[in-house]
């Protein structure tokens, strides 16, 4: 199945909708720091334009919002693969405290992390095959970087995009408030905070800071309280297979079924319910998927696709076993790595100072 989606006749992507349900009433959105420039629909910011935001948009009247970005959708769905021995291979890092999986990095293969360990030149010429056209090392290292892309920003610029895009919208929704009141303990009933306060001999603090420590009351009023939802909560994941279709090796065939088994498994495969508090999610149906063909000679620019999380499992271990998944490795904290880094992020530094100079 995974060679007939690849093949010529197979679709340019592939849609799974999920709808989505929320376990409480009022559904809280991640928060994002106020723009420089601007005021966000719905926000909190003081008189100085300091605050938060929710993602909204304004669609015909209706308000939605972003529940969950697809940079956060990608993470979660990577670490659902990280303990996967069969299907990826683990790349961790010792530190003097803990074993980091590569899938923990930020920045994935391109990571400054990992570059200053012993693993640095394996990656980097992970990443320069790929841009030189050969993905087979990036897969035999970090096949996740693949499917939820990175960017070599600091080094060779190299980008990767994403073969998976996944998002959750909430539609029509109304932005609630909130208010809280904090009372600190030496102002409870019958207490005496003037005493309390210059017994600890924190009397010659001003209010403010009194407030900051704790030992003031502090009101929280018209902040940003979450959303009702009213028009339905929809996850929606779109696969592209264009994307893996441009990543070539030698062994391609197996290369691009492996990557498409992987990326369909993290696409169908149930993810925790709780984003944040305030924010737990469960499907209400079954999964949509649809697959979207970008071929005028197809009897339908849309079809149905009989795909089931079960299914994608077998065919990702069946792919894997194909494509010979890449051994384990502990990495360590390299000095000299990360001295060559260094000089190499200072020198690029210079260079820009000057160039602006000129």
């Amino acid at each position: 199945m995974l060679k007939e989606l690849l093949g010529p006749d197979g679709p340019a992507t592939i849609t799974i909708t999920i709808p989505m349900m929320s376990v409480t009433e009022v559904v809280t959105p991640p928060t994002y720091p106020m723009p420089l420039n601007g005021k966000p629909i719905a926000n909190d910011a003081d008189k100085e334009g300091k605050g938060s935001m929710y993602d909204v948009i304004d669609v015909a009247g209706r308000l939605c919002v972003r529940l969950d970005s697809p940079q956060s959708q990608s993470n979660r769905m990577e670490q659902m693969l990280k303990g996967r021995h069969d299907l990826i291979p683990q790349i961790k890092i010792k530190t003097n405290r803990s074993l980091l999986h590569i899938a923990d990095l930020g920045h994935r293969i391109s990571d400054a992390f990992l570059m200053c360990t012993d693993f640095a030149e394996t990656a980097q010429q992970a990443i320069d095959a790929y841009r030189s056209g050969n993905a087979y090392n990036l897969a035999k290292v970090a096949p996740t970087s693949l499917i939820f892309g990175f960017w070599d920003s600091r080094r060779s610029g190299t980008k990767c995009s994403r073969v998976v895009i996944s998002e959750i919208t909430a539609n029509d929704v109304s932005v609630n408030r909130k208010s809280a009141q904090f009372f600190a303990t030496g102002n409870m009933p019958n207490d005496d905070s003037d005493e309390i306060v210059m017994e600890l001999g924190l009397s010659d603090l001003s209010e403010d800071d009194l407030q900051q420590l704790g030992f003031k009351d502090v009101p929280s009023t018209n902040r940003l309280g979450g959303v009702f939802v009213r028009g339905g909560i929809t996850r929606k994941i779109v696969i592209s297979l264009e994307t893996i279709r441009q990543m070539h090796s030698e062994h391609q065939n197996e290369l691009q079924e492996y990557i498409l088994g992987l990326s369909l498994l993290a696409s169908l495969t149930p993810m925790p319910a709780m984003l944040r508090q305030g924010c737990i999610l469960v499907p209400n149906k079954e999964p949509t998927v649809v697959g979207n063909y970008n071929n005028f000679d197809h009897p339908l620019p849309m079809k149905q696709l009989d795909i089931t999380g079960a299914m994608a499992e077998l065919w990702a271990i069946a792919a894997a076993q194909a494509f010979v998944v890449g051994g384990p490795r502990e990495c360590k904290l390299c000095p000299k790595a990360a001295a060559d880094w260094r000089a190499m992020i200072l020198k690029k530094k210079d260079a820009k100072k000057a160039k602006k100079v000129k």
